[in-house]
């Protein structure tokens, strides 16, 4: 048995995990803690893949699965944006167009 536990892995305790150096906790309140980078995606970078992403949800209508997953990755990158701009660097209305307001 005293062969078995010594070369069984050693667990570390949580304590001692070292935290990310290319991310950070955040939590948002229907969402829990999660993880984000944190280096914030320039504003203009959020509008390029929110235009990218509601042109993806458009063309995947027909297709729930895809559409869905999609959408997800939208949430999530909608959380990343609230998390890393305050609201006098980005309107509400700023905030609801970057991921969530219509193609024309």
């Amino acid at each position: 048995m005293d062969e078995i536990d010594a070369k069984a892995p050693q667990i570390k305790n949580v304590e001692e995990r070292r935290g990310s150096t290319n991310t950070i906790e955040y939590s948002m309140l229907f969402s829990g803690k999660r993880r984000r980078p944190k280096t914030p995606m320039p504003i203009e970078g959020h509008k390029l893949v929110g235009r990218l992403l509601k042109s993806a949800l458009i063309g995947t209508r027909e297709r729930a699965g895809v559409h869905r997953r999609v959408d997800a990755i939208r949430c999530e990158l909608d959380d990343w944006a609230q998390c890393e701009y305050k609201r006098d660097e980005l309107s509400d209305k700023g905030f609801f167009d970057l991921y969530y307001h219509e193609l024309p």
